[in-house]
């Protein structure tokens, strides 16, 4: 295999783990700091029916 091509292999590879790393480490965080269960209901489900 040429050099350039393992080179190119090789940034790719580290690029993308990087980049999902980057991605997991970041919803864990968030999920951290995010309240188990929203405050108010989402969605509409209070809404009130119209006739």
């Amino acid at each position: 295999m040429d050099p350039y091509v393992a080179a190119g292999y090789g940034v790719t590879l580290v690029t993308l783990g990087s980049y999902a790393l980057r991605v997991v480490r970041r919803e864990r965080e968030l999920s951290r700091v995010a309240p188990e269960a929203p405050a108010r209901p989402v969605g509409g489900e209070e809404r009130s029916e119209r006739a």
